[in-house]
């Protein structure tokens, strides 16, 4: 754990904190935190299993409540660490750590502020230098956040997890979630390829969660002691929930009580012969509007020729009944998110919740692909992997024919 303790004031010009600290963002990681759960994680805690259909537990709040942490990072010996990043929430791809949520920098004496919108209690910063080598576990009370905060960094321990997932589908590979002790918002979101996960963390108390669609829920507690260079957590099994267990077999029906640019009485049947990608996402789901729907357009672009042989339709949560209350938020996203380009694909919506609960989507954003004789083909929830639609659809779909000149 960081050592705390009281130091002087920084100076108040510092380098600013990142315009990633906005309060959409915020929420937006609580969303993808909770969604693809499937619950809250206190929920988890007290072994609460009932699938959450509905909006995650964090709600827009009309008034932002903004908290400024500040503080120095210092090395082992109490000298300033430059161009050091703290952040709250973070990713890890390979040995690559990527803020999401917000950061900041310190300056030439190894001052930082970083203000958070809408803390929840206890807070999780993790602090890196510049190599990403070394780093510092820093938990606050936001409640209680005057109080400027020396966080000393040191060697970065390897956490070594093995995965027992033999029932899983080869694409179904769900995330690993990181919380600190205490803390309800998730510091470290790490996507799991294979039997075997590393990850680097500096010492301290956390909790380990598994949510997904594919196999349920896991939830592990550990502590890493300081001056440990490898630590074991113990296997972790990860059994193959309904939907997983489903691939490669006959879809549950849906409900539509609302669509645009199909028919509300469309059917999966209606497109046999045709490659069906059935995107749920919501509007408040910062994964969906950032990366998975992007990814969606991309790949509707460049596969315009062929797109004869393929449909994309996007399955709005059930928390927005109709298009009148949808419209406004695609407008903010249209221009906020996506260049100005409207959402291109036909939408759904079920305000019965009925096509969630018999789906079993307990995460978003979570793609569906169904080959061209209807049967579930591919599923994954989460986004930013690098297992992408393009990467499954490679070499399925038929070249375009040659065009005459």
């Amino acid at each position: 754990m960081t050592n705390l303790k009281r130091i002087a004031p920084p100076n108040p010009v510092i380098a600013s904190h990142s315009t990633h600290c906005s309060l959409r963002r915020h929420l937006a990681w609580i969303a993808l935190c909770t969604t693809l759960c499937g619950t809250s994680r206190h929920a988890l805690a007290r072994g609460d299993d009932r699938p959450s259909n509905d909006r995650p537990v964090c709600r827009t709040s009309a008034t932002t409540k903004n908290v400024t942490i500040r503080g120095r990072i210092v090395d082992e010996h109490g000298q300033p660490v430059v161009n050091a990043t703290i952040g709250q929430g973070w990713t890890q791809l390979g040995s690559t750590f990527e803020p999401v949520l917000s950061d900041t920098s310190t300056d030439a004496q190894g001052y930082f502020e970083l203000s958070l919108a809408n803390p929840l209690g206890h807070n999780s910063l993790l602090a890196f230098d510049a190599t990403r080598k070394r780093g510092a576990l820093l938990t606050c009370n936001s409640d209680h956040p005057t109080e400027p905060y020396t966080v000393r960094i040191g060697p970065l321990v390897a956490v070594d997890i093995p995965i027992d997932s033999t029932l899983l589908p080869d694409s179904a590979w769900p995330s690993l979630n990181i919380y600190a002790a205490e803390c309800a918002v998730p510091l470290l979101l790490y996507n799991l390829v294979g039997t075997h996960a590393r990850i680097t963390l500096p010492p301290g108390s956390y909790t380990l969660t598994v949510a997904d669609y594919s196999c349920g829920r896991y939830r592990t507690s550990f502590t890493i002691p300081p001056g440990t260079r490898v630590f074991h957590v113990d296997r972790i099994v990860l059994n193959a929930r309904e939907i997983a267990v489903r691939l490669h077999g006959e879809p549950t029906s849906w409900h539509i009580t609302d669509a645009r640019g199909v028919s509300k009485n469309i059917r999966l049947s209606d497109y046999r012969g045709k490659w069906v990608i059935v995107d749920f996402w919501a509007h408040w789901c910062m994964p969906c509007v950032k990366y998975s729907i992007p990814d969606l357009m991309r790949f509707y672009d460049k596969h315009a020729d062929q797109r004869d042989q393929f449909a994309i339709l996007m399955f709005h949560t059930s928390d927005i009944k109709d298009f009148k209350e949808l419209d406004p938020k695609l407008e903010e996203l249209r221009k906020s998110t996506w260049n100005g380009r409207p959402l291109p694909f036909p939408i759904l919506l079920d305000a019965t919740k009925q096509t969630i609960k018999q789906w079993k989507i307990s995460g978003y954003p979570t793609i569906l692909v169904f080959d061209p004789s209807g049967q579930l083909a591919y599923a994954n929830s989460g986004a930013g992997r690098k297992y992408t639609i393009e990467s499954f659809f490679a070499g399925k779909l038929r070249r375009p024919a040659a065009r005459d000149h």
